[in-house]
This record gives C-alpha cells, sequence and structure tokens, in this order.
C-alpha cells in the first residue's frame, strides 16, 4: 500500500491525510453503496459501484462513485478503475479525492510480471500523487516463491513536489493452503522542495527523522 511524504494530500478520515491514498489495498470502506459486477464476456468484466452520501437536500454531497474493467485472457490480463470519494471536510462534501489508474498483467512459466500506473487528487485544493509500480513473482517450486516490486511516487507543486522511491521484496513459504510464512524487506528513499519536509515513511510504520528509511518483517499468515 502506498505512504510517503504525502500527508498534505489531506485525505479526510484517513490516519496520515495519505494512507493507501490510491486505494490499492482496498482500506476504505463505502457506506450505504450499491455495486453491481458484471459476469465475465470472453475474459471482459465491467463493474460500477454508487456510495449514497445522504445529504439532505442534496443528491451529490459526500457521495462515492466507482467503475472498473478488467479483461484477462491466458496468462495476460489488463485493468483500469475510477473512483471520487466526496468528503464533508472537503467544502462541505462537493469535493473528495479522485483516483483513476490502469494496469497489466502476465505470466510466463513461473513468473507472473505486472506494471500499474495511479493518479490521485484532492478536487479542493489541486495536490495530486502519481504513482508508477512494476515488480515481478517468481514461483521456485509450488510452496516456495519470491516477489519484488518497485514503486515511484511523484506529487505535485501543491505537495512541494514531493517524491519518493521505494524497494519492496519478499519471500514466502506455504506451509499449508491456508497458511503462509514470509520474510519481507523495504526501502525508501524521498526528497522534495522543503528541507525536512519530505521525510521517508513506509506504510505500517512511523515517519523516518531523515529521507531513508527500512524496514523488515517476519510474519505467519492464514487465510479463514
Amino acid at each position: 500500500m502506498r505512504q510517503g511524504p504525502f500527508a498534505a494530500l489531506g485525505i479526510p478520515q484517513n490516519p496520515t491525510g495519505s494512507f493507501d491514498f490510491d486505494q490499492t489495498g482496498g482500506t476504505s470502506r463505502v457506506s450505504n453503496s450499491v455495486k453491481v459486477v458484471s459476469a465475465t464476456f470472453a475474459g471482459l468484466r465491467l463493474g460500477a459501484l454508487y456510495g449514497f452520501g445522504n445529504t439532505p437536500g442534496s443528491f451529490s454531497a459526500n457521495n462515492t462513485i466507482g467503475f472498473g474493467v478488467n479483461y484477462a485472457i491466458g496468462g495476460f490480463g489488463i485493468a483500469a478503475a475510477y473512483n471520487e470519494t466526496k468528503y464533508a471536510a472537503l467544502n462541505d462534501g462537493h469535493d473528495g479525492i479522485r483516483n483513476f489508474g490502469g494496469g497489466l498483467s502476465q505470466a510466463i512459466g513461473d513468473v507472473y510480471l505486472n506494471a500499474l500506473y495511479t493518479n490521485t487528487r484532492n478536487t479542493l485544493t489541486g495536490g495530486v500523487v502519481q504513482a508508477i509500480q512494476v515488480g515481478g513473482l517468481y514461483t521456485f517450486m509450488p510452496d516456495i516463491r519470491f516477489g519484488t516490486n518497485y514503486q515511484y511516487m511523484k506529487g505535485n507543486a501543491q505537495l512541494s513536489h514531493n517524491r519518493a522511491q521505494q524497494v519492496t521484496s519478499a519471500a514466502q513459504y506455504l506451509l499449508s493452503k491456508r497458511t503462509t510464512l514470509y520474510a519481507e524487506a523495504v526501502y525508501q528513499w524521498t526528497g522534495g522542495d522543503v528541507e525536512g519536509g519530505h521525510n521517508a515513511w513506509i506504510n505500517g510504520t512511523g515517519q523516518s527523522s531523515t529521507t531513508h528509511q527500512v524496514i523488515g518483517r517476519l510474519g505467519l499468515q492464514t487465510s479463514f
């Protein structure tokens, strides 16, 4: 999930102002919403979501709109999505956070490759963060796999041109169909216009006191 030195993006109801800013981690829930997903036709699937704002006298205030399209055939996949969520704290619910992005994936034998672009905008302040990510996953054996990805995140002038680069690598050992043992390492380095205002900040940790941050994790994951 995204983080980086982008707290000035100012996402309401967000623990840091930029935690999972492009919502690729799925950490934001939409209350009072209706979601429709089509059946798959020759590899193509469509989806749409509308979240009611429940604001008397205004149908559009505090609402959420989302669209998505996905096409997959064989080992190839391509997808795109758009989402805008309005918040009461931004122009009385008439502005919000808008996201759009697209991605590609390709499986080649035991190797899975992917690329993703996202664009996140605060429609009130004009703050924008763009993110590009490329990565791969290699399955050595049915129960052992290794993955790595590189992210480049860049804010615009409203965010002091803050930027971050991040490399993440992880090894996984599948103990069973439900349980995975993993080791992960993450390194981020940052820059920007304001000295001391663009310290590194990896998701899930506190902000670094410098422009570099490294974390490591050992974990056990069980699915239910």
